[in-house]
């Protein structure tokens, strides 16, 4: 066997391809500069074999073109034109005949393999939940297949679960990303199906709710009473006004309670990326927050502060966010969701004339100055000293 023969192939959603660079000189002929041919298997035995055979073919076409070639140029004019017919009638290899679309399933696992190297687990389960939603909704078809009435289904289908535009956006945006690579790499036309659908931004969608400092107070005195890793994550955001994918992502080691401040670290891990460079910092801990973080200290043994959400592979952020969002209504009210807690931190700086500067390091919130970028920043003992205002009872 020709052992050159395995650097021809290529495998796309499991089936091997076999591709080759025509030489410079037939390329007008075949009006490409690379053949590309499914050999409509997933056997690499099986392709090998078929590889080497159609190399050894194409070395054989392609010798006698040569040789055609230069006859054709030394022949007399009037013999040219039946050696010009040989040459065109020879039998061609071509990818005229396009691999059909794979399924959704099918082309999700290829999206993942050209796309997600080197990505944050939190990537594939963003991809992986997008196409759920999708084959619950409208079944698994050829990706090339979905119709623009089925994207709107899709949509209708997501504003019915009550997910936000951001949200539903996000899976769209997923879901596009996905065909449209998929489709490129196969030779088809991208999909315009998901593209560009209406929504309407309502004030209540965009409206944003902190928790008044009463209605907090009893969320926290029911997160005690209850004691579970569930109410842990609601009690340590609700006192550092982290986001919840900060939270879910933290492990044992970021939490820093022996330290003269006791603080939480935020901080990048390979599980779980972080929204931006003004992200990373540290927040000590206050009330509620640092009482959780002493439960998770104590109370299990995995390196992970939520093992529940968080494994190391998987980043668990929208369930985690349905349950406490559902919890959170339960107690205290429809209009709050956990994200308000971030808003009700920065209320409560406001309420205590803490400066700018410092609720955006708190809270990780970008710089909005040139000057703010200069220095080394607030030191724990002072960010402290601004927590320690806010807390309830304090």
């Amino acid at each position: 066997m020709n052992h050159q023969c395995h650097t021809y192939l290529k495998r796309r959603s499991g089936i091997y391809y076999f591709t080759r660079r025509i030489p410079n000189d037939l390329q007008r002929q075949y009006k490409r500069d690379r053949l590309y041919v499914s050999l409509r298997t997933r056997s690499r035995r099986k392709a090998m074999a078929a590889s080497e055979k159609l190399s050894n073919e194409l070395e054989a076409l392609w010798s006698q073109a040569h040789v055609n070639s230069i006859a054709h140029r030394l022949a007399p004019a009037e013999g040219r034109s039946r050696s010009m017919t040989e040459i065109s009638s020879s039998p061609v290899i071509t990818d005229d005949t396009v691999t059909p679309a794979p399924l959704l399933s099918t082309a999700l696992e290829t999206y993942l393999d050209l796309k997600g190297r080197d990505r944050s687990p939190s990537f594939e389960s963003s991809v992986r939940r997008s196409v759920k939603y999708l084959i619950a909704e409208l079944g698994d078809k050829p990706i090339n297949s979905y119709s623009r009435g089925d994207a709107l289904e899709l949509r209708d289908a997501f504003m019915g679960r009550q997910l936000s535009v951001a949200s539903i956006k996000r899976n769209l945006n997923n879901i596009n990303a996905l065909t449209g690579l998929v489709c490129r790499e196969l030779g088809h036309p991208p999909p315009v199906a998901f593209r560009g659908l209406f929504f309407k931004e309502t004030n209540e969608q965009t409206q944003r709710i902190s928790v008044p400092d009463e209605q907090l107070h009893l969320l926290q005195t029911q997160c005690s009473k209850i004691d579970d890793e569930a109410r842990w994550l609601l009690a340590l955001i609700s006192d550092t006004g982290m986001r919840l994918s900060e939270a879910i992502g933290l492990s044992k080691d970021d939490l820093r309670l022996n330290d003269d401040v006791p603080h939480i670290l935020i901080q990048p891990h390979p599980w779980r990326r972080l929204k931006t460079i003004g992200s990373k910092r540290k927040v000590p801990l206050i009330g509620s927050a640092r009482w959780a973080a002493q439960h998770i200290m104590t109370s299990h043994d995995s390196t992970f502060a939520f093992p529940s959400f968080c494994n190391g592979e998987v980043l668990k952020s929208n369930s985690a966010s349905a349950m406490l969002n559902k919890w959170l209504k339960l107690k205290i009210g429809e209009q709050y969701v956990i994200h308000s807690l971030r808003h009700s931190l920065r209320d409560r700086l406001r309420a205590v004339d803490c400066p700018s500067e410092v609720a955006d390091t708190l809270g990780g919130w970008s710089a909005k100055t040139v000057g703010q970028s200069y220095g080394t920043g607030h030191n724990l003992h002072s960010l402290d000293r601004w927590m320690r205002l806010i807390e309830l009872g304090g």
